[in-house]
């Protein structure tokens, strides 16, 4: 949502709203602040609360069943139920680009369960392996978070309720229309402490455990008049969750029940770590004047275990004198010592790490996007944690494909059509003189073909240079040869004259030989660099690369984990890299150039 002094909100066509939690619905003005033109599409549950709650007017709100499909613009949408508070929806969209669809689910805030599974647009998807992208509530993305299936910890906490309740006097009066008939008196005055227990919530969530603890129990929920409105607008939904009908259990009256509902940090605060708040707890329970002694106050949250420190301090306890409190003549009797107690319980309404894992596990988009992080590298890292899980071949196709051109996704993916255009590539290769087999159609590969003609060309013309040294020295050789050659008889070499020509034409043979020696060791030299810069070419030419430079640079891991998330070997995908300066889309071209 747009910030709340932002005009931008105004410009909006529509807006989709998963669930009715604050952090979702920062900037939706409300009451007759909000002057749309924007519609708001959401679950029945969430338009009662924004109707109710929010006061913005009904002409702006569009409620959707689960399941059912309705079209905005080139979109098809369908809400599914999200497993989190009241209302919240998972979003199912179809979205149409040109002649082709692609497939997208929204999770919203969400605790994954196997009922996921039997979605039926999203199993559809799934089984054709349609799904693009999975936008992901990554609340929980560490390994760290691995805290108790969601129906163990409500059965957890609901138990302990009901053991701590289980000697307290019947304070419970039969409430019109309610599902259970009243507690029978326990025992007498003064033979068991008197317990008050007090449940953290949020303005709307945790409903579950509300329902299971009052059950089990026996009692009403005492709740305030602001919760007792807003349990009133998702009773709507009880035929979707049972725990929606939580107002049924609940009172206004907190003299008729033992169960309180209190605000969110009352008991204590999480960050940077757990720190329980004794004193407003025990003032908490002195002011409902009902002789209490003990008070148990449940914090449940998916924070719980996320800190050696909070595991090890998760029930803390203190003795509290509450005349250091208040007016000690504001006491009646003995009960000014209250015994608090404060119990850090690890429930969530969003998925562990590994029910995150097993969501993408069974959705396997192409791509996950995470949808809570702290930063840029909390994304990346949250992004290489679910890389294995992704449907890699066809993230790989996609992205090849949007680099270079349908062609190469057609010539990659369709092996009888590639083999068609590998022997018309055969063919128009033996028609010229240049051997070269154009691999790759993209800017790139035309770059390192055009190279490679141009190194080509500097070796002919080197090679006619070696062929003129060559031809050169083979008539020095024979004029030589041609001028040592003297009569047999010796003695016509006696005159003095003869010698003297003789000894010139040696001087200018020894001249002439050394120049030719000279001339020899340059073409030599020149041979030997033209024989060295062809291999280097060749090798250039067979191993696809772009590169002659043999500096090394480190591999980016982002890129690496990218690649590998596109089907390449981690090896390979780190040399790439290394080879092409973390340019990954050469990276990518020089990795299929070497397949070949």
């Amino acid at each position: 949502m747009p910030s709340k002094h932002s005009n931008s909100i105004h410009k909006i066509r529509s807006i989709v709203l998963t669930h009715y939690h604050s952090d979702h619905y920062t900037g939706l003005p409300s009451g007759n602040n909000y002057k749309g033109p924007a519609t708001i599409h959401c679950t029945p549950v969430t338009a009662n609360l924004l109707r109710e709650i929010h006061k913005i007017p009904e002409r702006f709100i569009v409620a959707h069943e689960y399941e059912e499909t309705w079209s905005w613009d080139n979109c098809e949408i369908t809400f599914y139920d999200a497993n989190h508070c009241p209302g919240a929806a998972i979003i199912f969209a179809k979205v149409k680009i040109g002649n082709s669809f692609t497939y997208h689910v929204h999770t919203g805030d969400m605790r994954y369960h196997p009922k996921f599974q039997s979605y039926p647009l999203i199993k559809e998807a799934v089984e054709k392996r349609s799904l693009d992208v999975l936008y992901l509530d990554t609340t929980y993305a560490k390994p760290k978070h691995t805290f108790l299936p969601q129906q163990n910890a409500i059965d957890k906490i609901s138990s302990q309720v009901q053991e701590l309740l289980k000697h307290n006097h019947n304070v419970v009066e039969e409430k019109k229309n309610s599902f259970f008939q009243p507690k029978k008196p326990a025992v007498k005055d003064g033979q068991q402490p008197r317990t008050l227990v007090l449940l953290s919530c949020y303005s709307i969530g945790k409903e579950k455990v509300l329902w299971h603890s009052a059950v089990k129990s026996n009692q009403l929920v005492y709740v305030n008049n602001a919760k007792h409105k807003m349990l009133k607008c998702i009773e709507c939904g009880s035929d979707v969750e049972e725990a929606n009908g939580i107002v049924k259990r609940s009172t206004l009256d907190p003299q008729k029940s033992d169960i309180h509902v209190i605000k969110m940090g009352l008991a204590g605060t999480l960050h940077p770590f757990f720190q329980p708040n004794f004193n407003d707890v025990a003032l908490y329970a002195h002011r409902m004047n009902k002789g209490y002694n003990k008070v148990v106050a449940f914090l449940p949250t998916g924070w719980a275990e996320s800190s050696k420190y909070n595991k090890q301090n998760s029930i803390a306890t203190k003795v509290v004198n509450l005349k250091e409190l208040v007016d000690a003549n504001k006491i009646k009797g003995n009960t000014h010592m209250m015994h608090v107690e404060v119990r850090l319980m690890a429930y969530s309404e969003h998925s562990s790490y590994n029910e995150l894992r097993d969501c993408v596990e069974f959705m396997k988009p192409k791509r996950v996007i995470p949808t809570v992080f702290s930063g840029e590298k909390d994304y990346e890292a949250i992004e290489k944690r679910f890389s294995d899980l992704v449907d890699s071949q066809r993230a790989k196709q996609s992205f090849i494909n949007s680099m270079f051109g349908r062609s190469l996704l057609e010539k990659t993916s369709a092996p009888s059509t590639s083999s068609i255009k590998r022997k018309r590539v055969m063919e128009d290769s033996s028609n010229t003189s240049n051997k070269t087999r154009k691999v790759i159609s993209n800017p790139y590969a035309k770059k390192v073909n055009t190279k490679i003609e141009a190194e080509k060309e500097v070796i002919s013309c080197n090679k006619t240079k070696i062929g003129k040294f060559k031809e050169e020295s083979s008539c020095e050789a024979k004029i030589k040869r041609e001028t040592l050659t003297y009569p047999e008889d010796p003695k016509t070499y006696s005159s003095p004259s003869i010698i003297s020509n003789d000894k010139k034409i040696e001087k200018s043979i020894s001249t002439q030989q050394k120049k030719k020696d000279s001339d020899n060791d340059a073409a030599r030299c020149l041979k030997k660099e033209i024989s060295s810069h062809s291999r280097t070419t060749t090798t250039t030419t067979t191993k696809k690369s772009s590169t002659t430079s043999q500096t090394k640079v480190a591999a980016d891991d982002h890129m690496v984990a990218q690649l590998v998330s596109m089907g390449f070997n981690s090896r390979s995908a780190s040399e790439s890299l290394s080879k092409t300066k973390n340019n990954i889309e050469r990276a990518v071209a020089w990795l299929l150039m070497r397949k070949k």
